[in-house]
């Protein structure tokens, strides 16, 4: 299967009287380097602003190419996923909901291997070798918030496919 999304929890969530105010989450640093920028130290206190500023929601961006740097073996960058963990935690400790952008395409590291923009072209060209790097990538994402009450669901973007 080459796409995931649980829809369960996010459907059972939504509600006139409680809608989704969901903002995403780049740490203290921006799209191309929210990763760098997040710590253990920080996402208390930057969700903790965030519910102040009236969001019960936040959305992460998890790049393929930074999660998983390599395809052949398959990689896995251990404090992207550990980052991922204590935002779970996080969000369930703040009473948050959490959806994840899977996919998102710029990240640069210089152990990327394919590059991220080739990671497209390859996976939008049916080559069988990406499609199996992207549900490796989706599974192990997924496997990190999945048994989270606070996970609501996943999705991709056209952007993150867009300059194939």
């Amino acid at each position: 299967m080459l796409f995931f999304f649980i829809y369960s929890s996010f459907l059972s969530c939504i509600s006139a009287n409680d809608p989704i105010k969901a903002i995403t989450y780049f740490g203290s640093g921006n799209p191309l380097n929210a990763w760098e920028s997040i710590t253990d130290r920080n996402i208390d206190a930057d969700f903790r602003k965030i519910v102040d500023d009236g969001f019960n929601t936040i959305i992460i961006l998890v790049p393929w190419a930074g999660t998983q740097p390599t395809w052949e073996p398959a990689t896995y960058d251990q404090v992207i996923l550990d980052s991922i963990k204590s935002i779970v935690l996080a969000v369930e400790r703040l009473d948050l909901g959490l959806i994840l952008r899977l996919g998102y395409n710029h990240h640069y590291g210089p152990n990327n291997n394919p590059p991220a923009d080739e990671r497209c072209y390859h996976f939008l060209t049916y080559d069988p070798v990406a499609r199996q790097a992207w549900t490796n990538y989706v599974t192990v994402v997924l496997d990190l918030v999945r048994n989270s009450p606070k996970y609501l669901h996943s999705f991709y973007s056209w952007e993150d496919f867009f300059l194939c």
